[in-house]
């Protein structure tokens, strides 16, 4: 994935206000698709979608396929995919987990592979997790403790 991400996005009071809960995430979810390179061999082929995963949260899916339909990010189309384990986001680049409860084991099973994790939990990124998004008062925002990577097995 690219060598550096952002560490803060934001949506200022008027912004977030009149936007729900799910539209934030979804265009969250979607700019980081248009911001993030993956390695050739995360896609099937050239065409192939980019697929963003969403965990147990059909709201948040079904405002992203809303928003992203008709869309694409670097030349890839946009897929949505409900998960609702590690399994199931077989062949996700992005993968969405608000349930904190769940976030540790998709964690550790996307060790060493080419997929962007985000999450809300407040120690989303201490565990392994790649992206955090968080409210601050009228604000939100993203937040990463540090430059993403690649890691030496999802060249």
């Amino acid at each position: 994935m690219g060598a550096a991400l952002l560490t803060a996005f934001a949506f200022s009071g008027n912004d977030a206000s009149a936007q729900s809960y799910e539209k934030i995430r979804a265009i969250f979810l979607y700019n980081f698709a248009k911001h993030v390179e993956w390695p050739d061999t995360a896609f099937s082929d050239a065409k192939a979608p980019i697929v963003i995963g969403v965990v147990d949260a059909s709201k948040v899916a079904k405002e992203l396929e809303r928003s992203v339909r008709g869309k694409d990010a670097n030349g890839h189309d946009i897929a949505v995919k409900e998960v609702s384990s590690p399994a199931d986001a077989d062949g996700c680049h992005i993968v969405y987990i608000p349930d904190k409860a769940k976030a540790p084991a998709f964690i550790e099973a996307f060790q060493g592979k080419p997929i962007l994790t985000v999450g809300e939990q407040s120690n989303f990124t201490e565990i392994g997790g790649m992206i955090k998004l968080f409210e601050k008062t009228t604000r939100s925002a993203v937040s990463s403790t540090s430059p993403l990577r690649p890691t030496p097995d999802s060249r």
